[in-house]
């Protein structure tokens, strides 16, 4: 059966037609357990600092955090980046999220401008 989990690092032809026939894709391991406690560490100060409360977002955070600004251009998610949106992007937020476990906010949505025409993918739009 098809996945949707796909390599890290560059945009293949396979990534393409996971991405027009998923609306998505997964790739598994991008972060290392050492990346991933950093990353943790980091948003829990941001987020100490600013006095959040269960549910909260903070901005800009990367510019408080090299290893948050890190992902931003993290080997092996920005080719696919590239690959779905061309060289012109704009990262458009960096909401820093801290949300309780079982939270009822959030959930799967789409985020930012539609710069991404997702109707193109299928309908309905996923």
């Amino acid at each position: 059966m098809l996945s949707p989990v796909v390599e890290p690092g560059r945009f293949s032809e396979l990534d393409q037609f996971i991405f027009e026939s998923w609306g998505y894709f997964v790739i598994l391991n991008v972060l290392s357990p050492k990346e991933i406690t950093a990353c943790l560490e980091a948003s829990q100060r941001v987020h100490e600092a600013a006095g959040t409360q269960d549910f909260g977002q903070v901005g800009r955070s990367y510019e408080q955090e090299a290893v948050l600004e890190d992902l931003m251009d993290h080997p092996a998610v920005l080719p696919k980046i590239r690959g779905i949106f061309g060289d012109r992007f704009i990262v458009q937020s960096g909401w820093n999220t801290k949300q309780p476990a079982h939270g009822k906010m959030g959930g799967w949505h789409q985020d930012g401008s539609s710069a991404y025409d997702f109707k193109r993918l299928g309908y309905p739009i996923p």
